[in-house]
């Protein structure tokens, strides 16, 4: 039998089998999960669809202009969702813009801010080689 998972809060990069095992655990426990993709497009236009179209927002995001309007947005849209632990499964995250990650690890921790848990999961690539997002000193 395999050790199970725990879900916690963060940005984290791993394999697509442990993908499979964030999955199963998640349904095990019955959290909220949302699947994001972008679909091969990489870029700013396709991470802000992507989000429009599955994570839950107040008020609805409207363009692609603003990372501000998006943090809030999507901070808001969690807040106002009923429980307290959610699971976003997006596993081409790591082709996103590097700034579009450290955005979503902001949404994070804001969430977190409000005492709920929004826990975000992605395949392991070059650039986000695994294990949890650590985002860049300025």
């Amino acid at each position: 039998m395999t050790e199970r998972l725990r879900i916690r809060s963060g940005v984290w990069f791993g394999t697509p089998d442990w993908l499979a095992r964030v999955r199963a655990e998640t349904d095990r426990c019955r959290y909220p999960r949302y699947e994001l993709s972008m679909h091969g497009d990489p870029g700013r236009e396709s991470f802000f669809t992507a989000v429009r179209q599955h994570l839950p927002q107040d008020p609805v995001l409207v363009s692609s202009l603003s990372w501000d309007a998006l943090l809030d947005s999507v901070r808001n849209g969690f807040h106002e969702a009923k429980g307290n632990r959610f699971v976003v499964v997006w596993p081409d995250l790591g082709q996103a813009p590097p700034f579009a990650v450290e955005m979503l690890d902001k949404v994070v921790w804001h969430v977190a801010a409000g005492r709920k848990y929004l826990c975000v999961y992605a395949e392991q690539n070059p650039a986000f080689p695994g294990g949890r997002y650590q985002p860049p000193v300025r």
